[in-house]
């Protein structure tokens, strides 16, 4: 099965959740408008510690052939992901990738010398505002992954500064890209205590909760398309404020569904997706008073 994609580079975020008793799920989905829509994931066992990589690129094979014929593919993930079975794989494919990783980790620059990244940013006096984008001959000692760059992006309101590895180029700006990877925490807050309630459940049995988490997925899916529809359709106003856009996607597909339900016009369910939707910016913003004259 393949994906067919109206966008030019999709935008695939990785990241772990606890769900049901015990246990973690890892996600794999895709980037839409702010959120994500799910496409694959495995639950198991334990509710701490990092998912090994064998399982991360076990999950990465899955998507693989829904994607190998798209133009472009960025995967994003925080730094339990920046591991070397992962980025060799990725590389394998030929994907592109944003991964945050540990400042303690050391890097060989270009002139041969090691350094962590920590005192990377030390040496280069980063402070809030700044990013620096560093082509790097080995990441890390104990692999020593040739071939990649690191950014080091301090954002203005952040307490500290992140730290990134990447196969894009500077031209990319990937601590710009990696920003998408946020997305990813609507549909888990979905997920849970928005929505569906998956942090309620007592069930401790990673195969019940991946179909749960099925059907759950299925629902997400259903509602983001109908969201999508009552914007292109200029429905909004029939679940969100005239004046401004105070709901999510989600929420306005959610909240759309319940109307069809209530009203028994399940019949006028409509679902559909695009990447060239505008979505209205979210709150409202008071309208500037004209200046007078005197």
């Amino acid at each position: 099965m393949h994906i067919s994609l109206g966008c030019k580079i999709a935008y695939l975020v990785i990241d772990c959740t606890k769900s049901g008793s015990g246990c973690r799920t890892v996600f794999i989905g895709l980037w839409y408008h702010n959120t994500v829509l799910p496409i694959v994931w495995e639950t198991i066992r334990g509710s701490k510690g990092h998912v090994k990589g064998k399982l991360q690129t076990k999950l990465m094979e899955e998507v693989y052939p829904q994607f190998e014929d798209h133009n472009q593919v960025i995967v994003l993930g925080d730094a339990e992901f920046s591991n070397k079975t992962m980025i060799n794989w990725l590389l394998g494919v030929n994907w592109g990738f944003v991964f945050r990783f540990q400042s303690t980790y050391y890097v060989q620059l270009e002139d041969k010398t090691w350094i962590s990244a920590r005192d990377l940013a030390q040496k280069l006096k980063l402070k809030a505002g700044d990013f620096h984008y560093v082509n790097v001959t080995s990441y890390t000692k104990k692999h020593e992954i040739p071939g990649l760059s690191i950014v080091l992006s301090w954002e203005i309101g952040n307490e500290e500064p992140i730290f990134l590895v990447t196969n894009l180029s500077e031209e990319m700006t990937p601590h710009l890209v990696y920003k998408k990877r946020f997305a990813i925490e609507t549909i888990f807050s979905q997920f849970k205590s928005r929505a569906f309630r998956l942090a309620s459940t007592h069930i401790d049995n990673p195969k019940h909760i991946d179909r749960l988490i099925l059907a759950m997925a299925i629902g997400t899916c259903l509602v983001l398309g109908l969201g999508t529809n009552v914007l292109l359709t200029n429905q909004q106003k029939m679940v969100d404020r005239t004046d401004r856009r105070d709901l999510s996607l989600f929420q306005m597909g959610y909240r759309y569904l319940i109307r069809l339900l209530v009203s028994g016009r399940i019949q006028n369910l409509k679902i559909k997706f695009s990447w060239d939707l505008k979505l209205p910016p979210a709150g409202y913003k008071k309208k500037k008073k004209p200046h007078k004259t005197t």
